[in-house]
């Protein structure tokens, strides 16, 4: 009878038991049903941060972690980070030179591709970035430059560009060559290519200076009326050898080289054009040479009579 009784206080002490873990998970059960459906309804736009694109998948404690919930930060870098305390997706070791705040480029849609560029959260250079590798560089036929992109092109596109010759690192028939860049056009004088020595990196015309040692043609092939200033009305008689009176530093003042006169003397030295008889001149005929060299009026080598 002492035996009964005792298996009966141990049955239901176990009885009771099982009711205790039983209760424990309805309280359990309740207790995530209950954290569910606040989940659900908790309007998580009053934080300041509404969750959006590939946040309305992530559970409370992947971001709240140890259960704190309020002062958390809403900056990306707080749970994208390797040493924050989510330490969810961070920047890759080849990633751009930029600043930590992610939305300047990402969406939260997804990390790639990326939305677009703030050009103003980069730290690093151009070149850096745009080196043909992390993000478009210059092409095999781009310019001979340095890689201080912004010296030309602005970040919001590439062309067109404003050139700052400051960068260039070539000669400047090597764009100047009517391909890659503007060239002499088909009536340019004939030179060589060194554009510089007659033009500025400003602006082509008007041509700061010529360079005569430059000119490969000869003095009447630009000196014509046309391309450059050329023999006028007045001018006397004479061949197409500028170079033979007058000089590159200016027209004015001419020394003569009566070799290259075509004509004779009396077509210049008529008075008007150039020195003629004078008044105490004695009475003859037009035909100075006659009587006078092309080196100096007096004294005349001889007197032709006739």
């Amino acid at each position: 009878m002492s035996r009964l009784r005792t298996d009966v206080k141990h049955a239901d002490a176990a009885q009771l038991s099982g009711y205790g873990i039983a209760i424990s998970i309805l309280v359990l059960l309740s207790f995530i049903a209950m954290s569910v459906r606040a989940e659900e309804t908790f309007d998580h736009f009053s934080t300041g941060f509404p969750l959006d694109g590939a946040h309305i998948g992530v559970t409370c404690e992947r971001c709240h972690a140890g259960g704190v919930f309020e002062g958390t930060s809403p900056a990306c870098v707080t749970c994208h980070s390797s040493q924050g305390l989510v330490r969810s997706t961070s920047r890759g070791p080849d990633h751009v030179s930029t600043t930590a705040v992610c939305a300047d480029c990402h969406t939260t849609a997804a990390w790639s591709p990326v939305a677009f560029m703030d050009h103003t959260a980069v730290t690093g250079s151009c070149g850096s970035c745009h080196n043909g590798v992390a993000a478009t560089g210059k092409s095999p036929d781009h310019i001979p430059s340095s890689d201080n992109c912004q010296d030309c092109h602005q970040p919001s596109v590439w062309t067109p560009a404003r050139f700052d010759h400051a960068g260039i690192t070539d000669n400047c028939f090597g764009c100047h060559n009517g391909t890659e860049a503007t060239g002499k056009n088909a009536t340019h004088i004939n030179t060589s290519n060194v554009c510089e020595d007659c033009h500025n990196n400003v602006l082509w015309a008007p041509a700061d200076t010529v360079d005569h040692t430059q000119v490969t043609g000869t003095c009447g092939s630009c000196h014509n009326g046309t391309i450059a200033t050329g023999k006028n009305q007045t001018h006397i008689t004479s061949g197409d050898t500028c170079d033979d009176c007058h000089t590159t530093a200016a027209w004015l003042p001419a020394t003569f080289d009566h070799a290259g006169i075509t004509n004779n003397c009396f077509s210049c030295h008529d008075g008007a054009s150039a020195t003629g008889k004078n008044q105490t001149h004695i009475t003859t005929s037009n035909v100075c040479e006659d009587c006078h060299n092309n080196v100096v009026w007096a004294p005349a080598d001889m007197v032709d009579h006739t």
